[in-house]
């Protein structure tokens, strides 16, 4: 897989710090954690959603098996 970033995202406050991502129940946050502050919150409004993979397999089930988020492994 090839990188496809057209903008990044990056904190009004401080101009880039660190930013997280990760799943929330609504879909997905950026939060900058030198600031503690929301950078952006997309609410997939309860949607399946499905990530690029590669060029093989275009798209595939997220299923994360980390045990850490509570996602369960199908």
């Amino acid at each position: 897989m090839k990188n496809e970033i057209k903008l990044f995202f990056h904190c009004k406050d401080c101009g880039g710090g660190h930013p997280a991502v990760g799943w929330t129940d609504k879909g997905v946050q950026v939060w900058c954690e030198t600031c503690d502050e929301n950078i952006l919150h997309l609410d997939f409004m309860g949607q399946k959603m499905k990530y690029a993979d590669d060029e093989e397999q275009a798209h595939k089930e997220i299923n994360c098996k980390c045990g850490l988020c509570g996602e369960e492994s199908k």
